[in-house]
């Protein structure tokens, strides 16, 4: 079963119980207090899997890293479709291939995070401007110099605003 569904599941079970008043007002609020604890150990993998990937990275293990980000993708996409962790995750894995000089694996990955940030938090939010400054090393390192500008330059852009 997947984390997300999990949580539901259990979320439902208490609901279904207070509504039967086999628990009472007192409970509903532990109920409630309780819930976010449960949300935070669901995404506590996710958590495991991008800080073991961003460790493996800084001791220079990218295929390391690159197992971690794929595992962090998948604990991502359980949690919502539209959880702004997938393009982190696969912005990192994408940076992994960078460090590997995989840059075919890489730049699907970067346009992949950019085109979800945009889709889910609009084509100004903040958290592209990281995605945008990787993505333009990966098309330096790759030769592609103009389009590297493009990309520094729409950084520029959202980080001006």
């Amino acid at each position: 079963m997947k984390p997300g569904a999990c949580l539901n599941l259990v979320k439902g079970v208490l609901f279904r119980l207070a509504k039967r008043k086999r628990i009472g007002a007192v409970r509903c609020d532990l109920v409630h207090n309780l819930l976010p604890t449960l949300r935070r150990t669901v995404m506590s993998s996710w958590e495991r899997y991008n800080i073991a990937g961003q460790q493996a990275l800084s001791a220079g293990k990218p295929l390391d890293a690159e197992a971690q980000f794929k595992l962090a993708i998948k604990e991502a996409e359980a949690m919502s479709p539209n959880e702004p962790k997938i393009a982190q995750s696969k912005s990192a894995l994408a940076n992994a291939y960078r460090q590997q000089g995989k840059y075919a694996d890489a730049e699907p990955m970067y346009k992949e995070a950019v085109e979800f940030m945009i889709r889910v938090k609009g084509p100004t939010c903040q958290e592209l401007i990281p995605i945008y400054d990787n993505y333009a090393k990966m098309l330096r390192a790759a030769g592609r110099g103009a389009e590297a500008d493009k990309m520094d330059a729409k950084a520029r852009a959202i980080f001006s605003k």
